[in-house]
């Protein structure tokens, strides 16, 4: 409804997002979004905590066409800044272990 193109996100709150987005057979999701995603939607920035693939895969699995960017930001917590970033794909899923935190900004 917003027209939202970018949203930074704690990744186990984004992984709550979106068992609650459009598509979903949760009570509160809109049975009438696109179940495409959200079309604005440009990039999601995670940070304040390691991105994990259990954190992203949900989204892969539901808009699996989507543009959406996913992207792994990294910066020691006091500073509240990022210095480093990576744009997440599947084949980072189809790797195992860890996301990458990317290279240095």
């Amino acid at each position: 409804q917003e027209k939202v193109t970018l949203l930074s996100q704690t990744p186990s709150m984004f992984r709550e997002l979106v068992g609650h987005g459009p598509g979903t057979d949760a009570p509160d999701a809109d049975a009438d979004a696109d179940v495409q995603g959200l079309p604005d939607l440009r990039w999601i920035v995670f940070g304040g905590e390691a991105l994990e693939p259990k954190h992203v895969q949900p989204w892969f699995d539901r808009y699996p066409d989507a543009s959406t960017q996913l992207v792994n930001m990294y910066g020691i917590t006091e500073t509240t800044v990022h210095v480093t970033h990576q744009v997440i794909t599947t084949d980072h899923l189809a790797q195992g272990g860890r996301l990458p935190a990317g290279r240095p900004l």
